[in-house]
């Protein structure tokens, strides 16, 4: 089992925890990764994981989150990321923004904050999903982030009553 390159795990529990944690640390070879819980009440954690395997390609998390895993900012083969209802009260970007492989982000119900802010990084981002953002009120793009950024995607954020107006900055937006 050691050998795994691409593994999902739905209906988890937060008694899964430790070993969850201990599975996925001994899977170097892993490049997918999607986990989901089973109830949306309880928390997907992680705290026990140090890092995940360097060559991650492709991270999938679906449930609550108490933080941003402190190992986000590690994930540098990483080209695919999707927070499903993880309900932060931290703005997750600045901890994925420097990823340098990024190429698409899909974000749904991950945030519970008013702005997200976009400040600089995403070098290779080429599609953003946000959805499902209930008290989303605005989004801030910084100048010289996200260029190359094709495809924008923004839906059921009904709190925000603008298209973000930094859309500017975004030179090869091709479909919003």
């Amino acid at each position: 089992m050691t050998q795994l390159r691409r593994m999902g795990i739905s209906n988890l529990s937060e008694a899964d925890e430790h070993d969850l944690c201990f599975s996925i640390h001994n899977l170097k070879l892993l490049r997918t990764l999607r986990l989901f819980m089973n109830n949306e009440s309880e928390f997907l954690r992680m705290d026990a994981l140090e890092t995940l395997p360097l060559q991650l390609e492709k991270l999938s998390l679906g449930g609550k989150l108490e933080r941003v895993p402190h190992w986000f900012c590690s994930l540098q083969n990483l080209t695919s990321l999707g927070l499903l209802g993880s309900r932060l009260e931290e703005d997750p970007l600045p901890h994925v923004a420097a990823l340098p492989n990024l190429g698409r982000v899909t974000l749904i119900n991950s945030f519970v904050g008013e702005n997200l802010h976009f400040y600089s990084g995403f070098a290779k981002l080429k599609e953003l999903y946000l959805l499902k953002f209930p008290q989303l009120k605005g989004i801030i793009i910084e100048k010289g982030t996200m260029p190359d950024i094709q495809k924008l995607w923004i839906d059921s954020c009904f709190a925000l009553d603008a298209v973000p107006r930094d859309i500017e900055f975004l030179t090869n937006l091709q479909i919003m």
